[in-house]
């Protein structure tokens, strides 16, 4: 399995369910087949503690 970086910020991605977290800057992408798109900015919000709670995986 290929490693998946934000486009923002160029961090590797966690994986979250159906979305991708970027743990540094907060972005927020979903897939949709080979594509993806971004759909939230979470910066204000502790992304650590977000990904903590949803059994975020590599």
């Amino acid at each position: 399995m290929n490693l998946l970086y934000c486009a923002r910020c160029n961090t590797p991605l966690m994986n979250a369910a159906t979305v991708h977290i970027c743990p540094t800057c907060g972005a927020v992408y979903r897939q949709h087949g080979t594509h993806f798109s971004f759909v939230a900015d979470l910066s204000g919000v502790s992304v650590k503690e977000l990904m903590q709670s949803m059994e975020v995986t590599l």
